[in-house]
């Protein structure tokens, strides 16, 4: 399913799914035509120290690379790890010299539009001799500032929904490095306290029914959610299209060529799940529903060098192809 297709099918009458009917959808972003990197790649450093993103529209974050990384053309096909064939008008940005790290966008047309990729090298970035820095990160977000964020639950009916393409055709990781994908959710309660909440992608490196487990933690002490796909979880239900019988698809642990369609939606009911299993370790995060909102939305990839055997350095790479991102409520 496209959302275009499901405004058309909810215009034209109610769609029940997962025992729910909606009549409506919201949208809050739909695919943007994308021919330029130009004033859309961020570092966590910079934005950590203030640096305000772009509102509402897709940009590009990386981390541990330093501030002022990404900034010459590639020169080498990036297309080979991220799937996209680089149809003009196009730009491509990389770290380093060489075959190193890289962002990637194409403009694109019809279901094509809004296409972007990258591939995600260890190699590029030294092996830091603090353990909390033995990451490397690279993001797609949309953002909203505090006034703007979209609040999907201010009805006990209503549900946020989020829906792309995705393609990981090249991935590999080596001497205990620990590499994956996943969706991302910044929620924050309309109290001062925000959480992730980050559905699982893609997992490599990791130990057999990694991916069946929903998983929680802190990132730089701020609280995290990554639950995986299930038809019906405790904090998100996979979201497969009825009418056009469209499948989101699950959690993968082998790369994979061609785009694969991923869907979820969070209702009210699950958004306070969330909401009490991390009150129930410490959390002080409101139980008033309606005032909470999302401030991010996006795909990340990381790649975990935490684990080093000795004279072995953990590496590793990810390439990535990403379309059709859109965000919504349905109600």
């Amino acid at each position: 399913m496209k959302a275009l297709v499901l405004a058309l099918l909810l215009a034209a009458g109610a769609v029940h799914a997962q025992s729910q009917r909606w009549s409506a959808i919201d949208y809050y972003y739909k695919p943007e035509a994308l021919g330029s990197l130009d004033g859309r790649i961020f570092s966590l450093e910079s934005l950590r120290a203030g640096q305000p993103r772009p509102a509402g529209v897709l940009h590009f974050v990386h981390g541990e690379y330093g501030e002022s990384a990404f900034s010459e053309a590639s020169t080498w096909p990036v297309g080979e790890y991220t799937g996209l064939d680089g149809k003009e008008p196009a730009d491509e940005k990389q770290h380093g010299a060489g075959e190193c790290s890289a962002f990637q966008v194409e403009a694109g047309k019809g279901l094509d539009v809004g296409s972007a990729g990258w591939v995600m090298k260890t190699g590029c970035a030294p092996l830091s001799d603090d353990p909390a820095h033995r990451f490397v990160n690279m993001q797609a977000n949309v953002a909203w500032a505090a006034d703007q964020m979209p609040r999907p639950w201010q009805t006990p009916a209503s549900r946020f929904g989020m829906e792309f393409s995705l393609k990981i055709p090249s991935a590999k990781m080596l001497a205990g490095a620990k590499g994956y994908a996943t969706a991302q959710l910044q929620i924050h309660d309309g109290d001062g306290h925000f959480f992730w909440m980050q559905p699982t992608l893609f997992l490599a490196g990791f130990a057999p029914g990694a991916q069946s487990r929903d998983s929680t933690g802190l990132d730089q002490n701020i609280p995290y959610i990554n639950p995986v796909y299930r038809s019906r979880g405790r904090y998100l239900s996979k979201f497969d299209n009825p009418v056009t019988h469209q499948v989101s698809h699950v959690t993968a642990s082998r790369p994979w060529a061609q785009w694969h369609w991923y869907a979820f939606t969070v209702s009210s009911a699950q958004l306070l799940a969330a909401v009490t299993d991390l009150n129930a370790k410490g959390g002080k995060y409101s139980t008033d529903l309606s005032g909470y909102g999302i401030s991010l939305i996006g795909v990340q990839t990381e790649i975990n060098r935490q684990a080093v055997a000795p004279g072995k350095t953990p590496e590793g790479w990810i390439g990535v192809g990403l379309k059709q991102l859109y965000a919504y409520r349905l109600y």
